[in-house]
């Protein structure tokens, strides 16, 4: 894990978020991430653009977008409390979709990635909401794993 990745993830997650909570149109995806690099980067933040991989985060947002329906429907299966991804709270169904498709689509190993976006809710949420996304993702990671 760098703080490439790391910082990718984040800008990618609030990508993301910013994304579903103001009904961006698919068009417009990638009109936010400068956006957020700038924020992240800003001269009193330890950040600077170097640090973030804008490739990966475009990649990823355009992955999720086209393979919506196919990450929502491997996420689902595994929310008992949730009965849907619709139901849950929008930055966690941002940060299991973000895993979901770098889980399913990147040859990125599993650990890493459980490790990454758990690490990001950690700096969102609580201890219980961690500890799902942990869950969720850990079930997915072996549901993918068997498949392959």
């Amino acid at each position: 894990m760098t703080l490439k990745n790391t910082l990718s993830r984040l800008v990618l997650v609030q990508a993301l978020y910013l994304i579903d909570i103001n009904e961006v149109e698919p068009a417009k995806h990638m009109d936010i991430i400068p956006d957020i690099i700038k924020n992240i980067s800003e001269p009193d933040t330890p950040f600077n653009k170097q640090d973030i991989a804008e490739k990966f985060i475009n990649d990823m947002l355009e992955k999720i977008y086209l393979h919506r329906q196919t990450i929502d429907d491997t996420i689902s299966p595994n929310l008992k409390k949730h009965n849907s991804v619709d139901k849950l709270n929008l930055l966690l169904k941002s940060i299991l979709r973000c895993a979901t498709c770098e889980l399913y689509y990147y040859r990125t190993p599993f650990k890493v990635v459980i490790d990454e976006y758990t690490k990001i809710t950690k700096d969102f949420f609580s201890i219980a909401e961690t500890n799902f996304v942990n869950a969720i993702l850990d079930k997915i990671a072996q549901h993918i794993n068997q498949k392959s």
